[in-house]
């Protein structure tokens, strides 16, 4: 056999040997994903059921059922408030821990939902209304020391509940929903496209004037990142939120510069606004935009004041 023969046989194994190794790697890893998954669930099932046995503890649930009857909270002892903020404070937390690791992969949109479920009944007055009324002063007390991410989605979950609108198409709270677009325009103005796209649900979908949707959570980040790039100094106001149709209407004014890659350099300021439609958890699933196309391309070459 000659050399050049004996070369390519060992070239040839050399590549099947790389092949394998690598199947075995990405096995390995997937092994791995699915192993995190698994504990992750396990982990924050642990949590809540944990949390539910505490507060099946007569002694431990004294002190919200001491609270839940009075109109003034600052009557209930410094104790109780004490404990019940600690209490609900687990809670937060197991809610807030489940939205980071669903964003990482790590928890299946089946057992987010889940969870996503969880929040609301305990919003919805599903346990009483008494019970509601004490996890809302408790988070309004608290919101600050959570994510902002979590923060947009209690709240909008809140609204989407207290406003009473579902599927149905109930009257809406334009005090909560106008609270809401405050948050989403926070999120514009954030630089990170993900907290936008956080608004919508998970099947969500955001369309621009003409152009084609935009569907799920991924690709609505990809439509904000674009406008993210272009105008690196994006500030985005919420000029207001009416209801129109039975839908909520989110008026904006963007404002930026174009000096992204391959940008004019040109500032831009003009108006529009999107059409939403929200479900039961306060997520956006139809997102419809408009805004003057001719005026914004108008910009672009000249500048606000330009011909």
């Amino acid at each position: 056999m000659s050399a050049s023969r004996l070369r390519t046989i060992g070239e040839a194994a050399s590549v099947a040997a790389l092949v394998g190794s690598l199947v075995f790697v990405g096995v390995q890893i997937h092994q791995n994903a699915e192993a995190t998954r698994a504990a992750t669930v396990q982990r924050l099932g642990d949590a809540l059921r944990t949390w539910n046995l505490t507060m099946a503890d007569p002694r431990l649930w004294e002190p919200a059922a001491r609270m839940m009857p009075l109109d003034d909270y600052s009557k209930a002892s410094t104790e109780d408030r004490d404990a019940v903020d600690s209490q609900m404070r687990s809670l937060f937390a197991i809610w807030s821990n489940a939205q980071f690791q669903h964003s990482r992969g790590y928890l299946d949109e089946e057992d987010w939902q889940g969870m996503l479920r969880n929040l609301r009944m305990n919003l919805d007055g599903t346990y009483s209304n008494a019970w509601t009324r004490l996890v809302r002063r408790t988070w309004t007390q608290n919101r600050p020391v959570y994510p902002e991410r979590f923060q947009a989605l209690f709240d909008s979950i809140d609204a989407a509940v207290s406003s009473g609108r579902g599927s149905g198409g109930e009257a809406m709270d334009m005090r909560r929903l106008r609270k809401i677009g405050a948050h989403y325009t926070a999120a514009w103005n954030s630089g990170d496209p993900g907290q936008v796209a956080a608004f919508f649900a998970p099947n969500g979908s955001l369309r621009v004037n003409e152009a084609e949707p935009a569907v799920g959570r991924d690709a609505i980040a990809g439509v904000v990142r674009g406008f993210m790039t272009a105008f690196p100094d994006l500030h985005l106001v919420m000029d207001s939120l009416v209801e129109k149709d039975g839908a909520a209407q989110y008026h904006w004014t963007f404002i930026g510069t174009n000096t992204g890659p391959g940008g004019t350099g040109k500032a831009v300021r003009f108006s529009g606004y999107e059409a939403w439609t929200l479900d039961r958890d306060g997520l956006i699933t139809r997102s419809l935009g408009h805004f003057d196309e001719a005026e914004y391309h108008r910009q672009l070459e000249h500048g606000v004041g330009g011909p």
